[in-house]
């Protein structure tokens, strides 16, 4: 995603903020709103599997569905 940036200087020309468009900053907070969920579930989905990886091992106990749902 590339913003349409406008610095602003200070009187001696050095860059101490930046503005874009109003519409421009909503689509970059929604793309930012899409990579948190997508890094959430990744990281979800990576415990997961290692869990299921320890449960293989006999490092941990598994739980049937029953229990599983009991649990929800």
């Amino acid at each position: 995603m590339r913003l349409n940036v406008h610095y602003v200087t200070d009187k001696n020309g050095i860059h101490r903020a930046v503005q874009i468009p109003i519409r421009e900053w909503k689509a970059y907070q929604r793309h930012v709103e899409k990579l948190r969920r997508f890094t959430e579930f990744s990281n979800g989905l990576r415990e997961a599997i290692k869990e299921i990886d320890e449960i293989s091992k006999g490092k941990k106990k598994g739980v049937t569905l029953s229990e599983f749902l009991n649990e929800l």
